[in-house]
């Protein structure tokens, strides 16, 4: 799995959950990331930890869409990006602990889901059908900001056109609540644009796929060496709720442009056993800082002119690699297709009085015609677990 990017335009302004989780942890610390674009001090424990969460992404991405076990440990290793003896003990995060996440995940949840989900496939730009494995999209909000994402990995129902937002975490906590996951963002973003991709991108004879209300989080807890399996079912008030706080955060980044302050939250300056990367220049003047962005600008053009290569900013969303998977849509496409599904289960008047945050129904969605029992799946896969151990031992 290569190094996720993501694409920058000049005059345009980038927001991604990542992004998004920093302003609303600490808007200066967005701002020093997004405004100033000024780089943090990293800590050795920090990269190792992103290192673990790459490369073990990058194996399960690998041997779902089909790879062979070698390829797969190949692709691990490649993600791997912290010093090859690198660990953080405290949270038994390492290159060999990625190598054994890999293994647990082959023959646990690897197999009980390929029973019921493949990966699915969707065309690139040269009309090849490619693996949904990062698959990159982009939202324009209002012409200057965009929204865009990296999809871990897109389900497929094997019998039916059901798509399914699959994203994979890892964490040191030997024990996951789904307090942790339930209300994110992230998943459920993605699977208001898999939404619109299942049912414009994939045509199967005379029916367009349907993007499934749930979405699932696999977790690796690397303190007990195990694999959770969350699912969550989303409802047309969620997903309206992230597109409207989507264009607030949009609203209040302007505000704070306008008025010339990103406040400070100081409960973000310690956090995850470390202080902030920004801790020792987030005092600095807005001056200062808009000088030194101005100088490394500067730098950069006079870089790329010497060199006679086209810098980053110059680039758009359509100059992606061909052989990569990546969908460009506008806000309004979205929040049509939502009005859609609310029109079909609530009359035209309902639709007009529709309020935001009262309680509506959910749709009645197809779903596959064996629905998968992801309680079920979990048990098999312990019971599977400790069937293997007991052979080991």
């Amino acid at each position: 799995m290569a190094k996720l990017s993501y694409v920058k335009e000049h005059g345009k302004r980038l927001l991604s959950y990542s992004t998004r989780q920093t302003f609303k942890a600490c808007p200066r610390k967005y701002q020093m990331q997004n405004v100033f674009h000024q780089e943090g001090e990293i800590s050795t424990k920090s990269s190792v930890d992103f290192a673990f969460g790459h490369s073990v992404a990058a194996g399960v991405q690998a041997l779902m869409a089909g790879k062979s076990r070698d390829r797969a440990l190949l692709e691990l290793f490649s993600a791997w990006d912290a010093d090859f003896d690198g660990e953080n003990p405290r949270s038994k995060k390492s290159l060999p602990a990625a190598i054994e996440a890999f293994e647990i995940f082959e023959r646990t949840y690897y197999k009980t889901l390929s029973k019921d989900w493949e990966v699915a496939q969707f065309r690139n730009a040269n009309g090849d059908l490619v693996p949904a494995v990062e698959l990159t999209f982009r939202v324009d909000l209002d012409g200057v900001f965009n929204y865009q994402g990296h999809i871990d990995l897109v389900l497929k129902h094997i019998r039916d056109p059901i798509f399914l937002t699959l994203e994979l975490k890892t964490t040191s906590a030997s024990e996951v609540h789904e307090a942790m996951y339930k209300h994110s963002d992230q998943a459920l973003g993605y699977s208001i644009v898999l939404d619109k991709i299942a049912r414009t991108a994939y045509v199967d004879g005379n029916s367009s796929g349907i993007g499934s209300y749930s979405v699932l989080y696999l977790v690796y807890k690397s303190g007990k060496q195990e694999f959770e399996i969350l699912p969550f079912t989303k409802s047309l008030l969620h997903r309206a709720e992230f597109l409207v706080g989507l264009m607030m955060d949009v609203h209040y980044i302007k505000l704070m442009d306008k008025v010339g302050h990103y406040p400070k939250n100081g409960s973000a300056c310690y956090d995850f056993f470390r202080p902030c990367e920004f801790f020792t220049i987030c005092d600095l003047s807005n001056e200062t800082l808009r000088a030194q962005l101005e100088r490394k600008e500067a730098m950069a053009k006079a870089r790329a002119e010497r060199e006679a290569d086209a810098v980053l900013e110059s680039g758009n969303f359509a100059n992606m690699k061909a052989d990569e998977l990546s969908f460009d849509f506008h806000i309004t496409e979205l929040l049509d297709m939502q009005v859609g599904h609310a029109h079909e289960v609530l009359v035209d008047d309902e639709v007009k009085d529709l309020n935001l945050f009262g309680e509506f129904m959910m749709p009645e969605v197809p779903m596959p015609t064996e629905e998968v029992d992801f309680d079920k799946l979990d048990n098999e896969v312990r019971l599977s677990s400790v069937a293997q151990n007991e052979r080991i031992i």
